[in-house]
C-alpha cells in the first residue's frame, strides 16, 4: 500500500468502500461519435422541406429537378421558373432599348443634317416617317424583343431552344413556306371581305406606309431588313416563344394561343388610322398570328413560324417595291 493513498478509490475519494474488494472493474461505456451519452433514437422523421432527396440507384437525369425548394428559400429555384412576370419585365427592357435607339437616331439625324432638332420637327410627322428613325429606333426595339427571351431562357430555364422552341429543322422550310402562303391568303380574304362589308378601301387597312414613304430614301434597305428579317425573328421569339409559353404555363395552350395572338395584333396599332380600317388590320394580323402560334404549338419549334412570317412580310415588301 502506497502511503498517502486510501484503499477505497483514487486520490481524493475519501468515502468508505461499499462493494466487495474482489468485485471486477466495470468496462467503460462506449459512445458513438457525435451522439450524447444516454441518447435513445426516436422514430424516423421526414426530411425537412428544402433538403436533398434520398439517393437513388437509377441513372442521374440532369433535366429532372434534383432540389425542391422550401417557401423560405427563394434563392434555389426549380427550372424553368420564368413566367408572366418576365413578360412585364421584358416590356421595360424593350422600351429602354427603343428609347436609346430613338435618342441615337435623333443625334445622327441632326449631325447629318437630315432634320433639325426643333419644336417644329418634334410636332410634325417628319420623325414618324423618317427612315433613319425607323431603322435605328425600330431596330433597337427589335433587338430588345430578340434578346429578352434569350436572357430569360438562360437565366431561369434551360435556354431558348428548349424552353421556347427557338430551333430549326429541315422540315421547317417547306412547312414554313406553306404556313406563310396560308397566312397571306387568310389575311387577304379577311382584308377584302371585311373592307367590302364596311365599305372601306382595302389598301387603307395596312401598316406598310413607312415603306411607301421611304422608297426613295437611302434607308430603304434598312427598312427592308428590319421588316423581312428583324421582325420575324424578334416577334416570333417574343410572342410565340416567351409570351405564348408563359400563358400556357399559367393556364392552357388555348389561353397561350389566343392571348399571344391578341397582344401580337394590338402592338401593330397604327395611330391616326380610322376605326374601321384599324379593326380590319388588327383582325387580319391577329389571324396570321394565330396561325403562327398554332404551328409553334404543334411542332414545338419556332422554325416554321419564323419562315412563314418572313414570307408574309416579304410579300408585302415586294409588292410595294415592285409598284414604285
Amino acid at each position: 500500500m502506497t502511503p498517502g493513498f486510501p484503499t477505497n478509490g483514487p486520490p481524493g475519494n475519501d468515502l468508505p468502500r461499499t462493494g466487495p474488494a474482489s468485485a471486477p472493474p466495470t468496462s467503460p461505456p462506449t459512445f458513438s461519435p457525435g451522439v450524447a451519452p444516454g441518447y435513445v433514437p426516436g422514430p424516423p422523421t421526414a426530411p425537412p422541406s428544402g433538403s436533398l432527396p434520398p439517393p437513388t440507384t437509377g441513372p442521374f437525369d440532369p433535366t429532372v429537378a434534383q432540389f425542391q425548394p422550401s417557401s423560405a428559400d427563394s434563392r434555389n429555384k426549380v427550372r424553368p421558373w420564368w413566367g408572366l412576370g418576365d413578360v412585364f419585365l421584358g416590356v421595360g427592357f424593350i422600351l429602354l432599348l427603343a428609347i436609346i435607339g430613338m435618342v441615337a437616331a435623333l443625334f445622327i439625324g441632326a449631325a447629318t443634317g437630315e432634320f433639325e432638332l426643333d419644336l417644329e420637327t418634334f410636332g410634325g410627322d417628319e420623325l414618324a416617317t423618317s427612315g433613319l428613325v425607323i431603322v435605328i429606333g425600330g431596330g433597337a426595339q427589335q433587338l430588345g424583343q430578340f434578346l429578352w427571351p434569350l436572357i430569360v431562357g438562360r437565366w431561369k430555364g434551360f435556354g431558348a431552344a428548349k424552353d421556347f422552341g427557338f430551333r430549326f429543322k429541315l422540315v421547317d422550310l417547306p412547312l414554313g413556306i406553306a404556313t406563310g402562303v396560308v397566312a397571306l391568303i387568310s389575311a387577304g380574304l379577311i382584308n377584302f371581305g371585311l373592307s367590302w362589308l364596311l365599305g372601306i378601301d382595302p389598301e387603307a387597312a395596312d401598316n406598310t406606309g413607312f415603306l411607301t414613304d421611304n422608297t426613295d430614301s437611302p434607308w430603304i434597305w434598312g427598312l427592308v431588313f428590319i421588316t423581312v428579317i428583324g421582325a420575324p425573328f424578334s416577334e416570333e421569339l417574343l410572342f410565340r416563344g416567351l409570351l405564348l409559353r408563359a400563358l400556357e404555363k399559367r393556364a392552357t395552350w388555348v389561353s397561350g394561343l389566343v392571348g399571344s395572338s391578341i397582344i401580337f395584333a394590338l402592338v401593330h396599332y397604327q395611330p391616326g388610322m380610322g376605326r374601321s380600317e384599324l379593326a380590319v388590320l388588327l383582325i387580319a394580323i391577329g389571324a396570321a398570328g394565330t396561325l403562327f402560334g398554332a404551328i409553334a404549338i404543334k411542332t414545338g419549334r419556332l422554325g416554321a413560324p419564323i419562315i412563314g412570317h418572313m414570307l408574309f412580310n416579304g410579300a408585302a415588301v415586294l409588292s410595294i417595291l415592285a409598284t414604285q
